[in-house]
C-alpha cells in the first residue's frame, strides 16, 4: 500500500446534504427565529442585532440583541428555538412565558417548539421589561462613574492604615519585646 493510498483512506468525506426530515426541521426553526426577530424589531426598534460566538461547530454564530447591554440571545436547538434573557430572574413574567432555566439565579429562557404559536403579547411585555432594566442599570453605571466607585470624596491611600508596604516578617523591628 502506497503512502498516497493511505492518505486517501484517512480522508474524511464532506457531509452530504441533509435528509428531507432534517431540512424540514431546519425550516420550522429558521421560520420561528425569523418570527421572533420580527417581533423584537417591532417591539423595540432600538435593539441592535449582532452575531457572536462563531466557532467551527457553530459557524453561523448566535444572534444577540442588545441595548445598553445584552437583552436576549437566540439559539437554534435540535428540538426548539430558545430565547435566553441574561437578567431574566429580574423580569416580570405575569403570563408565565419562561419555561426553561427556571432554577437559575439570574437567567431565564423561553423554548419555542414546532407547531406552537409565539405568545407575542407576553414576549412583548417581557422584552419591554428587559429594556427597562438594562436602561436603569446603564443609568446607575454612569452615575457611579468609570471606575464603578459609589463612594464620594477623596480616594483612599493604598496599603491600609500604615500607608505603605509591610516589611517581611523576618525584617520587622524586634526591639519591642
Amino acid at each position: 500500500m502506497t503512502a498516497a493510498s493511505k492518505r486517501a483512506r484517512r480522508r474524511v468525506e464532506a457531509p452530504k446534504s441533509p435528509p428531507a426530515a432534517d431540512a424540514a426541521a431546519d425550516d420550522w426553526r429558521e421560520a420561528t427565529l425569523a418570527d421572533l426577530r420580527a417581533i423584537l424589531r417591532r417591539t423595540a426598534p432600538e435593539l441592535i442585532e449582532e452575531v457572536k460566538w462563531r466557532k467551527p461547530s457553530h459557524p453561523e454564530g448566535v444572534p444577540v440583541w442588545s441595548h445598553e447591554g445584552i437583552v436576549c440571545i437566540g439559539n437554534v436547538l435540535k428540538l426548539a428555538v430558545r430565547l435566553t434573557f441574561p437578567d431574566g430572574a429580574r423580569l416580570e413574567d405575569p403570563r408565565k412565558l419562561f419555561n426553561t432555566r427556571l432554577d437559575s439565579r439570574t437567567v431565564r429562557a423561553v423554548d419555542f417548539f414546532e407547531g406552537v404559536r409565539v405568545d407575542e403579547v407576553a414576549l412583548t411585555g417581557v422584552l419591554r421589561d428587559a429594556l427597562r432594566i438594562n436602561e436603569e442599570d446603564a443609568r446607575a453605571r454612569t452615575a457611579r462613574g468609570p471606575s464603578g466607585a459609589t463612594r464620594r470624596g477623596p480616594p483612599r491611600k493604598a496599603g491600609g492604615r500604615s500607608g505603605g508596604r509591610r516589611r517581611p516578617r523576618g525584617l520587622r523591628d524586634r526591639s519591642s519585646k
